[in-house]
């Protein structure tokens, strides 16, 4: 698909590498604000030394993801490079929203079945 885009094979295989090391760069910080924002439900907080650590790697989960944005080889242009790796990223972040809204969607449509128990294996 990025063949059709006008891109070589190189920079289709640095757009889409650069596509997924983003996608782990947002879920690394998400997972890393749980650690700075979130709370227990008693109220406790991680430490400083662990909150600290939390935002140390945050930012160089940040840092890492604009870096995905600049192309490495020179004869890209650094606008439609962005673009390429910004749309898959969100598009693969859209088609994950849409898969999780339907698959609720359906929980809460579909009746309410009993439990299945384990049938009895008599004589053992």
């Amino acid at each position: 698909m990025l063949s059709l885009s006008g891109a070589g094979n190189q920079e289709a295989v640095e757009s889409t590498t650069a596509a997924g090391v983003a996608s782990l760069c947002i879920m690394y910080m998400l997972l890393f604000s749980v650690i700075l924002f979130g709370r227990t439900p008693g109220g406790a907080r991680p430490g400083w030394g662990i909150r600290l650590g939390a935002l140390a790697a945050f930012l160089v989960a940040l840092v890492s993801l604009v870096f995905q944005i600049v192309p490495l080889s020179q004869g890209a242009d650094p606008a439609r490079f962005a673009m390429k790796v910004g749309g898959a990223t969100l598009c693969t972040y859209g088609l994950g929203a849409y898969l999780y809204w339907r698959g609720t969607r359906r929980l809460t449509l579909r009746p309410s079945t009993p439990p299945i128990r384990a049938a009895s294996r008599g004589g053992c």
